[in-house]
């Protein structure tokens, strides 16, 4: 079915599985999951409305206390990352954030040798094509494709991956599926122009939004200090008027 009548269906298993804790709704329920991730962009939903969806995979990862199966999650989603847009990676990236502060274990692997081999023996090296998360030996894998990321094109997939690899906690109060998505870049592009011509008056936020990009307060701030949602405009804004 539709990816959005498939999380729906799971949320509504996941409650069960919640209430019943019974192994054979539980193991069903992380293999579905587990499958849902490999969704390919083209038939994922609109960014607003992944909001349930890793809602639910963050607390069906925190619910179910398995190492083995948090960490054969966290895998695919980062190479799932590899080809999804910077709304999508940068909520991956503050989930697996998040889950690695209640995971003290998988520190070990997120700030380890990013190119450990998988190991000599084939037995117990990591298999990606695994149905079943619990039995894909992910512990045997470092968490390497976080440096791919930290080569991103986007400033904030590489200040996340950055993070996390050095085992520093992402910070970020808003949401990512909205604030980094492609019409929110185009409307801030939009007031970097200060001499573009428009038919109506810039008010409100919008207003506030133009004066800011175009001021010589926002230009000279350090890097550190500006948001992560404006650092692509402050680099643009800087790299223009050439400081």
């Amino acid at each position: 079915g539709a990816f959005p009548h498939r999380v729906s269906a799971l949320s509504l298993l996941f409650q069960l599985v919640e209430n019943d804790g019974e192994k054979k709704f539980v193991q069903r329920f992380y293999q579905s999951l587990y499958l849902l991730l490999k969704c390919t962009p083209h038939i994922m939903p609109c960014n607003a409305r992944l909001i349930h969806f890793f809602s639910l995979l963050y607390k069906a990862l925190i619910w179910g206390k398995s190492f083995e199966i948090q960490l054969s999650f966290v895998h695919r989603l980062l190479q799932m990352c590899q080809h999804q847009m910077p709304t999508y990676i940068c909520s991956a990236l503050l989930l697996i954030s998040e889950l690695s502060k209640s995971i003290p274990r998988m520190n070990a692997l997120v700030t380890g040798n990013k190119s450990q081999a998988k190991g000599a023996d084939p037995e117990a090296a990591y298999d990606p094509n695994k149905r079943q998360p619990a039995f894909a030996r992910a512990e045997n894998e470092c968490l390497w494709l976080l440096e791919h990321l930290a080569h991103h094109y986007h400033p904030t997939v590489v200040k996340f991956s950055v993070h996390i690899s050095c085992g520093i906690p992402v910070r970020y109060e808003g949401n990512p599926l909205l604030d980094f998505s492609l019409v929110q870049f185009l409307d801030n592009y939009v007031f970097t122009q200060p001499k573009l011509k428009r038919k109506n008056k810039i008010l409100g936020v919008k207003a506030r939004r133009h004066e800011r990009y175009n001021s010589e307060a926002f230009r000279l701030l350090p890097e550190n200090q500006v948001a992560l949602d404006e650092l692509f405009f402050y680099k643009w804004v800087t790299r223009k008027h050439g400081r």
